[in-house]
């Protein structure tokens, strides 16, 4: 199999994750969730199209426990270099 995010997965950070939009739309996202999550129930997370695992890494720097998964075999690689 080769899912089109494979040819990007080594650029994605860069040219998506890391730009404004990016930036912008996490940022949102994020603000919500720490409104409406309890920081002290940890829960157990299925993230389904992790990409590169930017908010997969966000939930478990909170405490939680991610399962982080992607059709894409290169965004599941870049995803577990960011964890190491």
């Amino acid at each position: 199999m080769n899912p089109a995010f494979d040819s990007v997965a080594a650029i994605y950070d860069s040219a998506f994750t890391q730009s404004i939009i990016g930036n912008a739309q996490r940022e949102i996202v994020w603000g919500y969730l720490k409104n409406v999550l309890n920081e002290k129930e940890k829960l157990k997370i299925l993230e389904l199209n992790c990409g590169t695992g930017e908010d997969a890494i966000w939930f478990a720097k909170k405490g939680h426990t991610v399962l982080a998964t992607d059709i894409s075999e290169k965004m599941l690689e870049v995803t577990e270099q960011k964890v190491k």
